[in-house]
């Protein structure tokens, strides 16, 4: 809420008053009487100012890991760094990359699902392709890689203007055959993708291990993950707030994250082999 002061001439009335905190999230309308009660306007006052979160992917970091390096999209980062022991010994390249493959300017963000090894103990059978807003800690690789992702950047609520919508350019294909944990078919299953925003309070990160906390998660924009996009096709998704906590609480930090996934079920090594998401032109709308 945004406290308002409003002075009128002298005798005028102004309904509703001022010096008062009111919710401009769909705007107000003030309205001004005069002294004799002759003469009355309404003014219809409604705020702007959030601009949109967006991505376009044309400015990219390189990141160097050990022996190997590659490219992350600016503000963005992925699970490369978790695999980059495996690049080498496995000879497959990097699940996330940068992709001249572009919806509109010079580059876009792709991520594909490799194959690992089956049988390889610590390695898994599929290597799923990823891209968030947060940070990955290689300190939890070894004991337990649910951790390893940390969902989430500070996000600054203006209080008046909610995120409703999450907006891209998507493309994905799936690949061939579904293989389970263990690396064995499974008839009949398609591969999906992964593309959401969450918008939560709280200091730490989410995880894949406790992103169904919805104590914490104020909401959710989810794209369905299951449509065929064979070309380039913008999609959207409404921030479900009903489902979750709804309001942004006072005096907490709040943070934003966007995840994006080559196969949906990719943190429990579940998906097919070559399954590509192609991302452009993200944007969180207000």
């Amino acid at each position: 809420d945004l406290k308002v002061v409003i002075n009128v001439s002298e005798g005028a009335t102004l309904t509703p008053p001022s010096n008062k905190s009111y919710d401009f999230t769909d705007g107000m309308v003030f309205n001004v009487l005069s002294e004799d009660k002759e003469w009355q306007r309404n003014y219809n006052v409604t705020i702007d100012s959030t601009s949109n979160l967006s991505f376009d992917f044309e400015t990219w970091n390189v990141v160097t890991s050990g022996q190997t390096s590659f490219m992350e999209p600016e503000g963005w980062t992925s699970a490369n760094k978790g695999v980059q022991i495996l690049i080498t010994t496995l000879g497959i390249d990097y699940p996330t990359y940068r992709t001249e493959d572009a919806y509109s300017g010079n580059y876009a963000l792709e991520m594909t699902s490799r194959f690992g090894k089956l049988g390889g103990g610590m390695i898994p059978p599929l290597i799923s392709g990823s891209a968030f807003l947060g940070n990955f800690n290689t300190n939890y690789l070894m004991s337990d890689n649910l951790m390893c992702a940390e969902f989430g950047v500070p996000f600054n609520y203006n209080g008046v203007n909610k995120p409703k919508k999450l907006r891209a350019a998507l493309k994905y294909k799936p690949g061939a055959s579904f293989t389970d944990e263990n690396g064995m078919p499974v008839d009949g299953k398609t591969d999906n993708f992964s593309f959401y925003a969450v918008i939560f309070y709280g200091d730490e990160p989410l995880t894949a291990r406790n992103m169904n906390q919805i104590d914490r998660i104020i909401a959710k924009a989810v794209v369905d993950g299951t449509q065929s996009l064979d070309e380039y096709t913008v999609v959207e998704a409404d921030f479900d707030y009903e489902s979750y906590l709804g309001y942004f609480p006072e005096g907490k930090p709040i943070q934003i994250s966007i995840v994006a996934g080559s196969s949906a079920e990719g943190d429990y090594y579940r998906g097919a082999v070559g399954s590509t998401l192609t991302v452009d032109d993200v944007e969180i709308l207000f």
